[in-house]
């Protein structure tokens, strides 16, 4: 629930994509739990019609669409990365170890629910 009041407050208050939310970015203090998200050196505010870079974020965490080399996506890619970070805090590794964007596609396809 932290890591979701963290990109809440990024997106919708100062208005900023980090890009690159991974386990190796949320720092969690371990006496208080407290949560913080660093390293925010490919964050950017995001303009409507404005074209981004698609290479962007790490493999494990990047979301289909940057995958796809979308150049026109919005925070829902910051949205997905932490879910895939929430998957592999529940199973213990990463829930889509692509090698490559085309595997890390099939990575994905592949789930079933």
């Amino acid at each position: 629930i932290r890591i979701c009041r963290s990109l809440a407050y990024i997106h919708n208050s100062i208005g900023v994509c980090h890009r690159d939310i991974k386990p190796q970015n949320l720092l969690v203090n371990p006496h208080t739990h407290q949560l913080k998200l660093c390293d925010f050196g490919s964050a950017k505010v995001l303009v409507k019609g404005e074209p981004n870079i698609s290479y962007i974020c790490s493999r494990y965490y990047r979301a289909p669409e940057l995958i796809f080399g979308a150049t026109e996506y919005t925070t829902a890619i910051d949205v997905w990365s932490a879910g895939c970070v929430l998957a592999e805090l529940l199973l213990g590794q990463p829930i889509f170890p692509g090698d490559s964007g085309v595997d890390q596609l099939v990575e994905i396809i592949k789930i079933r629910f």
